[in-house]
């Protein structure tokens, strides 16, 4: 096609459109089957919304307990990777920091900032599958992606990385797409700078960083190539350089600020001797993975795999079928990064598993004759409703207690948060508190400043080369910390297995017995809310088990 001006003959760019040119048109088809995916997604999202609001105030395990309490503490001057250890990134951070900022350091702000990012993560997760898709296939695949996300089998009510990365993820390929079917350059440096961002949360994200630059390519040059001029370069280099910006400038922070090497070794070489140590095969912990985030859900997973393979015969173009295809595997390979397997780790492929089973809903749909809107919206409330029945309780009525021995065993966050807010009136304004263990959510409940820069202990035990030094530099800061209360968590998952077998716990004891006394006790029961007692009930109490968090007051 031409454009003729004065007399002389000029191309006009022309690029063909991937996303509306795979869009289903609604002629011909029932107002029920143009309507009824709306009608899905609203109620799901209505299901959604309830339980995350019901799940609110459910107490922090402890990997939220250190995000939130590295968040508070970086805004009052203390610095990360130095004055406060951990693995992750520091976007993580960023984002703990508005959530408690704007609603508050506690549980229930935390997670009024998980809702809100889900809620993100909706929205872009529809508007890619519409790009990429259709109308239909987006908004069944947010109703599942809604459900799934906040489902106990990815400990789905916890505030992890791999849930506030998700906004910024389907953002970066929305607006990929939509750039390929623009031509717009500044989409595809917004496209990169929002790939880029999610991958300062957490590092599993450079995968779609390279399924995106790797894309491009077969999109350009056949799939969607732009048919009336050259090879458009400068929409890859924009794409990579958007993508390169977030990593350069985090690096270039901690290069300016003299704590290059200590970023690099809590967030690479920590993790990698972390992910080295666990006692079980890779395997072993994969399949347990598998096994716990598809209880309940069989029949969505069921689905989604007869949809990955559907995919192939939908209708969809080239390119959109291969989206399709190494998105899910992306997105699978992405868990592979973390090598422990941990359920939330599993978040991350729960957009593929949405996706997947919208396409096989809408093959089902499209092959079932005039009764394929219904048909398909029948199978789509069967599929999400056989999981919310069963885990009804977790989603309409929670029972925050059950809900944290289901996922983490022994572990008696809901009592440590309890026993925080009791310090909390005990311990004066600007007073420290010790901890014994990798408990940092006691701090934030009882929001006080913690004695120890080491607020998970793990890596004291595990790393055979710096594992002296971090010992003993724990040991002084927690033994010379102006501290009148000290918690000792005793179970190992605070810790590591034989842990009680280590010169560190021999001193720990010898000075525990030497200068406290005990003023507190909490006790793990099955099936029941833990323990707690205080004063002479605590120091009369016989403990039934080892599964026990001491309270100790200074002589």
């Amino acid at each position: 096609m031409t454009k003729h001006t004065k007399g002389k003959s000029k191309p006009v760019r022309k690029i063909s459109k991937p996303g509306k040119a795979t869009h289903v048109s609604y002629n011909g088809l029932s107002q029920w089957h143009k309507w009824s995916p709306w009608i899905f997604l609203g109620i799901a999202g209505i299901i959604f919304l309830q339980a995350r609001i019901q799940l609110l105030a459910i107490p922090l395990e402890r990997d939220e307990g250190s995000f939130a309490y590295i968040s508070h503490w970086l805004l009052r001057g203390k610095d990360l990777y130095t004055d406060m250890l951990d693995s992750k990134l520091p976007g993580l951070y960023t984002l703990y920091a508005i959530s408690t900022t704007l609603f508050g350091y506690n549980a229930t702000g935390v997670h009024l900032g998980l809702l809100f990012t889900n809620i993100a993560a909706g929205i872009f997760f529809f508007l890619l599958l519409r790009e990429v898709f259709n109308q239909y296939i987006a908004s069944i695949s947010t109703a599942f992606l809604l459900i799934l996300i906040t489902a106990p089998n990815v400990n789905g009510f916890a505030a992890h990385a791999t849930q506030l990365l998700l906004p910024f993820l389907f953002a970066g390929c929305w607006l990929f797409w939509k750039g390929i079917r623009t031509g717009n350059l500044l989409t595809f440096f917004l496209a990169g700078l929002m790939i880029g961002i999610s991958f300062t949360i957490k590092q599993q994200t450079a995968l779609f960083g390279i399924l995106l630059a790797f894309f491009w390519w077969p999109l350009r040059l056949s799939w969607h190539r732009n048919t009336a001029s050259k090879l458009p370069i400068m929409e890859w280099i924009l794409l990579g350089a958007g993508g390169l910006i977030p990593v350069i400038l985090t690096v270039a922070y901690f290069k300016m600020a003299g704590r290059f090497d200590e970023f690099v070794f809590w967030t690479y070489t920590q993790p990698i001797k972390l992910s080295g140590s666990m006692a079980d095969p890779w395997y072993v912990l994969l399949w347990r993975g598998i096994v716990g985030v598809n209880a309940k859900f069989e029949l969505v997973w069921i689905t989604a795999f007869a949809g990955l393979i559907l995919t192939f015969f939908s209708g969809f173009k080239t390119g959109v079928k291969w989206f399709a295809i190494l998105f899910t595997i992306f997105c699978i390979a992405s868990i592979a990064l973390g090598v422990a397997f941990y359920k939330h780790y599993f978040v991350v492929v729960m957009p593929a598993v949405a996706m997947c089973t919208g396409i096989a809903l809408y093959w089902i749909s499209q092959k079932t004759g005039k009764a394929g809107g219904i048909i398909g919206i029948a199978a789509a409330v069967v599929l999400i409703s056989v999981p919310l029945i069963a885990r009804q309780e977790y989603y309409f009525k929670p029972d925050f207690a059950k809900i944290h021995q289901e996922a983490y065993r022994q572990n008696m966050f809901p009592e440590l948060e309890k026993i925080g807010q009791e310090l909390s009136k005990r311990i004066p304004e600007g007073g420290k508190l010790a901890i014994l263990g990798s408990e940092p959510e006691v701090l934030v409940a009882a929001n006080r400043e913690g004695c120890s820069k080491h607020l998970m202990v793990y890596s004291m035990l595990i790393d055979p080369e710096h594992a002296q030094a971090m010992q003993d530099d724990y040991y002084t800061e927690i033994t010379q910390c102006d501290a009148d209360y000290v918690v000792f968590d005793v179970f190992s998952s605070s810790w590591a297995p034989g842990f009680e077998n280590l010169g560190l716990h021999k001193k720990n004891m010898e000075w525990i017995n030497s200068t406290t006394v005990l003023e507190g006790i909490a006790e793990y029961r099955e099936g029941l809310p833990g323990i707690i007692l205080w004063g002479d009930e605590a120091r009369n109490y016989k403990p039934q088990s080892t599964y026990l968090v001491y309270v100790l007051k200074k002589k």
